[in-house]
């Protein structure tokens, strides 16, 4: 069953933290992976904590149930950068953030769910940017079952400490239909509560691309589901004139995502031949859809 990976802060934990953390990895180096972010959304009796990667110095990308349930009356989003919530390095409150218009629960959406959000800070950050891929050649290469992806987030250590960023390399395993979501990570490696929003990070040309931003899982090392961010990046535009498109693409249409068996050649792709998402392309095996939801809450306790 998939479920929710924030994490909250309680003086009295409602349920154990146990050992749920970045499942199979280790804690990031000094200056690794820092737009890298945690996100700290602050509720009536508790603080949940996600992750987020920084898109621009002011505009962080995350996850839409992180930001579901606050209204104009709820307290400040805050948003810092460092390898744990007692080393910052930089820090600013959200000026003001929005989830997805199609963001749906898995109870009315198997899959799609469009959970993306993004916030926009106060006072900008300078910890440095990861851009999502939109280049064709290298969707192709990097974003397939069975590449390798790296999951960063501030999930729990196995020591129930919440807050520090870890890091593990796994891969992905399957995509929904349309290509909009993929699944990455089991064996023991995986994501877990309070890695809501982190990214699936991807290489190339010797540089971090963000393949992926996590939205739920199953039982914490099972494996989790990842919205990929290109079909968003029109919205994103749109809501904080941040452009991350290439050129001729103002419409989201230049990139194909679909997972097919066998990928056609470059020139078939892309904006020579952009296509519609086509309904059949199948899922490449794993886990079924039956019983997803999102990843609980984990707790931060005191």
């Amino acid at each position: 069953m998939l479920s929710l990976l924030t994490a909250s802060l309680t003086e009295t934990p409602a349920d154990p933290v146990g050992t749920e953390r970045i499942y199979g990895g280790e804690p990031v180096a000094d200056g690794e992976f820092l737009p890298v972010v945690g996100v700290y959304v602050q509720h009536a009796n508790k603080t949940e904590l996600c992750t987020g990667t920084m898109l621009s110095p002011t505009v962080v990308l995350t996850a839409a149930h992180c930001l579901a349930r606050l209204d104009d009356n709820s307290p400040p989003v805050n948003v810092f950068a460092g390898t744990s919530s007692s080393a910052l390095e930089a820090q600013s409150e959200a000026l003001r953030y929005a989830i997805h218009p199609q963001y749906c629960l898995p109870d009315d959406c198997v899959d799609d769910n469009y959970d993306i959000a993004y916030i926009i800070l106060a006072d900008g950050m300078d910890v440095g940017t990861i851009e999502p891929i939109t280049n064709q050649h290298d969707y192709d290469r990097l974003i397939a079952a069975g590449a390798s992806v790296t999951l960063v987030g501030y999930g729990s250590t196995e020591s129930g400490e919440i807050g520090t960023k870890h890091k593990v390399t796994t891969a992905i395993t399957k995509f929904s239909e349309t290509g909009k979501e993929f699944y990455a990570g089991g064996d023991g490696k995986d994501s877990c509560h309070g890695d809501s929003g982190g990214p699936a990070l991807v290489q190339s040309g010797g540089a971090w691309k963000l393949a992926g931003v996590l939205s739920r899982g199953y039982d914490c090392g099972q494996g989790g589901v990842y919205g990929v961010p290109f079909p968003v990046l029109c919205w994103l535009r749109d809501e904080t004139d941040l452009d991350l498109l290439p050129g001729r693409c103002d419409q989201c249409e230049c990139l194909d995502i679909s997972a097919p068996a066998d990928p056609p050649a470059d020139h078939e792709r892309g904006c020579q031949a952009a296509r519609s998402l086509p309904d059949h392309v199948a899922w490449l095996g794993g886990v079924g859809l039956l019983g997803l939801a999102r990843r609980r809450r984990a707790r931060l306790g005191a």
